[in-house]
């Protein structure tokens, strides 16, 4: 709840083996510094993880600040003065639900908001669904398989669990 994924392009001068940890540490703080108002909640980080494909974790100190960087305005604005090529990553949540019918159609927006429904989740909680096994590979007998639907929101994961 406390970490926000954020993409770096590769050719962002914050890129991964273009800066260190500590400057990029610094341009972070740098950027949220720019956000503070009156009643914006204390912007403390509590750890900064860069990985080599431009994947860079930050885990601020409280749910309040991640919070309040997700707000899309506020998101806007952070990133405008991190790096304008940069994108944050909403978390996701992958489930895997077995047996479920062939009948059933993952690419179908209606049977997705069928299922939200069904299993009283909020709506629009589906972000991704897909078979684990490829239709093409499936058994010409096979009545059932298992899906994997991604999910906005880590409480309906667990319920759907």
């Amino acid at each position: 709840m406390r970490q926000l994924l954020i993409d770096i392009p590769v050719d962002s001068p914050l890129a991964p083996g273009k800066v260190s940890h500590a400057q990029l540490t610094e341009k972070i703080k740098q950027a949220l510094a720019t956000l503070t108002k009156e009643d914006t909640p204390e912007l403390e980080i509590r750890s900064v993880t860069q990985f080599h494909n431009g994947g860079t974790v930050i885990e601020m100190l409280t749910t309040k600040a991640a919070s309040f960087l997700k707000d899309q305005c506020n998101k806007d604005s952070f990133l405008q003065a991190l790096d304008p090529g940069a994108i944050l990553k909403d978390r996701s949540y992958p489930v895997i639900i077995q047996f479920v019918p062939l009948t059933f159609d993952p690419s179908n927006q209606e049977q997705l908001h069928d299922l939200e429904q069904e299993n009283k989740w909020e709506e629009q909680s589906i972000t991704v669904a897909r078979w684990v096994k490829p239709p093409a590979k499936q058994s010409s007998t096979q009545r059932v398989a298992h899906l994997i639907i991604t999910l906005k929101d880590p409480m309906i994961a667990n319920k759907g669990i």
